[in-house]
Parts: structure tokens; C-alpha cells; sequence
């Protein structure tokens, strides 16, 4: 079953997480996501439980997708977006989907 989110983050100048829960027995996700920001820079990384899966660098004007399959984390069946700024970022968008596999 695929799942459609809607992340927003007004602003930040501090490293933050989201962390998505997976209520399934399985223990891969794929996830793909498209993310942009109003102000400044920010790296998006996909994470699970074996570290970082794939990363891309958005900025205004430059947009950001990201794609890829994850070992969910075994504390609670979860993948983590993180988002680490260069300096302040304001308005951050991102819209992505995954499902188990």
C-alpha cells in the first residue's frame, strides 16, 4: 500500500529529522520525494537503519528529488528524512510517498 505526505518546515537554522513510522512487518520501504525551499540552503537526506541512502542539496530556483529503497529501522519499523541547513532556511516543501516492500 503506498502512502502520500505533505512535509512542511517554516524555518530553521538547526539540523531536524522527521521520522516516518511503517506499520508493517516487512522490512524495506521505497521512498520517493520532491522537496523545495523559499530562503537559503538545505541537504535532504533519506535514512534507515543502515545509515544514509541517498541525499540531494535544495535551494531556491533548485528543487530536489530524491529516490530509494530502505531498511526500515528495527525500533519501530521506521525511516528518517533529515534535514541539515547551510545557515537559515525558511519554507521548506516537500512532498513524497513510500510503501513497504
Amino acid at each position: 500500500m503506498r502512502h502520500d505526505c505533505t512535509l512542511t518546515v517554516a524555518k530553521s537554522d538547526r539540523q531536524t529529522s522527521a521520522s516516518i513510522k511503517i506499520d508493517t512487518p516487512r522490512r524495506l520501504a521505497y521512498v520517493k520525494g520532491h522537496f523545495t525551499v523559499q530562503q537559503g540552503s538545505v541537504r535532504v537526506a533519506l535514512k534507515g537503519n543502515a545509515g544514509s541512502k541517498t541525499e540531494v542539496m535544495v535551494s531556491p530556483g533548485n528543487p530536489g528529488t530524491l529516490e530509494g529503497t530502505v531498511r526500515l529501522r528495527r525500533d519501530g519499523g521506521s525511516f528518517q528524512l533529515h534535514f541539515s541547513p547551510v545557515g537559515e532556511f525558511a519554507g521548506l516543501q516537500g512532498q513524497f510517498s513510500y510503501e513497504a516492500r
